[in-house]
C-alpha cells in the first residue's frame, strides 16, 4: 500500500468530520459553553460511536469477502454510488443553505454532567452515521487486492479513520479550532463542503469507471 493512499484517505476523513453537522455543532457548543470535563466526555462519546461504525464496517467487509468476490465487488459499487450521491448533496448544501447544518442543539437538550455528556455525545454521533458511512465507503474504494491483504488494509484504514476523526473532533472540543466562529461564515462552509463534494464525487466516479473498464 502506498503512503499517498493513506494521506488521501486522511484528507477525506478530515474534510468529512470537519464539515457542518450535529456532532460538530455539539462539540463546538461544549467548547464554548461548558467545563472541559464535559467537553472531553462528549468527545469520548462521539469517538465511541465512530469506533462502533468502523468495527461494523470492517465486519461487513470481512463477511462480504468470506461470501464471494462478487459480493465484495457489489459492496464496492454500492459504496461508489453512495459517495457520488452524497457528494452531489454536499455540493447542493454548500450553495443552497450553507449555515443550516450548524444549528446549535436546543438548550433543553444540552447535557450538563460528564456522564450525561458522554451518553449524549455517543447518541448524537450514533444517530448521525453519515460521516462514518462516507469514510467506510471511501475505505472500500481505496483497498486493493493488488497491494496485499484486504483485511489488513481495511484495519489500517480504520485505524487512520479513528485517529484523524479523534484529532479533528478533539481540536473542536478543546477549542483549538474555533469552529463556532469559522463555520458561522457561509464562505468558509461553502469552501469546505465544495472541496469535500469534489473529492467524494471524483473518488466514486473513478472507482465506478475502473470497475466498468474491468468488465469490458
Amino acid at each position: 500500500m502506498h503512503a499517498a493512499t493513506l494521506v488521501v484517505f486522511a484528507v477525506i476523513v478530515a474534510l468529512v468530520f470537519l464539515s457542518p453537522g450535529p456532532t460538530l455543532s455539539l462539540l463546538s457548543s461544549a467548547a464554548a459553553d461548558r467545563a472541559p470535563g464535559a467537553g472531553l466526555a462528549t468527545l469520548a462519546g462521539a469517538c465511541g460511536a465512530i469506533a462502533t461504525y468502523a468495527a461494523a464496517g470492517l465486519l461487513i467487509v470481512e463477511l462480504a469477502l468470506a461470501t464471494s468476490p462478487a459480493v465484495f465487488a457489489l459492496l464496492k459499487t454500492l459504496g461508489s454510488c453512495y459517495l457520488v450521491w452524497h457528494g452531489a448533496i454536499a455540493l447542493y448544501e454548500a450553495w443552497a443553505a450553507p449555515g443550516a447544518a450548524l444549528a446549535p442543539p436546543p438548550s433543553s437538550e444540552v447535557p450538563r454532567g460528564p456522564g450525561e455528556s458522554l451518553r449524549y455525545g455517543w447518541r448524537t454521533s450514533l444517530l448521525n452515521p453519515k460521516p462514518a458511512l462516507i469514510c467506510v465507503c471511501a475505505l472500500l474504494q481505496l483497498v486493493s487486492i493488488d497491494t496485499g491483504s484486504i483485511l489488513v488494509q481495511g484495519r489500517l484504514f480504520a485505524s487512520v479513520l479513528l485517529v484523524v476523526a479523534a484529532l479533528c473532533y478533539g481540536a473542536v472540543a478543546t477549542d483549538l479550532l474555533p469552529m463556532d466562529r469559522w463555520l458561522s461564515r457561509s464562505r468558509v462552509i461553502q469552501v469546505v463542503l465544495t472541496a469535500t463534494a469534489a473529492i467524494l464525487v471524483a473518488l466514486g466516479l473513478q472507482s465506478l469507471g475502473v470497475r466498468s473498464s474491468s468488465l469490458l
